[in-house]
């Protein structure tokens, strides 16, 4: 078994993982890793899978900078039908860039 291949980038290893994230997604990195050497038959290093699942999880749940967004014209509307309702929203903001 071979170290980390150089073609095997974080997009080929986001098609092979794509089926087990959407599965279950909170499925560990070290699992992921592990799919991927059997599949590859090459261990790919942490880094590439975990880009790999953000890339998963950005494709089946959306991008959250758009989600967010989105978020404060969805609880305007709230407030405009139901009279007396409020909105708190509490974030930790953090950017990963992919």
């Amino acid at each position: 078994m071979g170290q980390d291949h150089r073609r095997l980038d974080s997009k080929v290893i986001a098609q092979h993982i794509f089926t087990m994230v959407k599965a279950n997604p909170t499925t560990s990195i070290r699992i992921l890793q592990g799919g991927v050497e059997n599949h590859f038959d090459y261990k790919a290093f942490y880094i590439k899978v975990w880009l790999a699942k953000q890339r998963v999880v950005i494709r089946i749940y959306d991008d959250w900078e758009e989600s967010y967004n989105e978020l404060s014209l969805w609880l305007f509307a709230m407030q405009m039908y139901l009279s007396g309702a409020t909105c708190d929203i509490a974030l930790a903001w953090f950017s990963i860039r992919l």
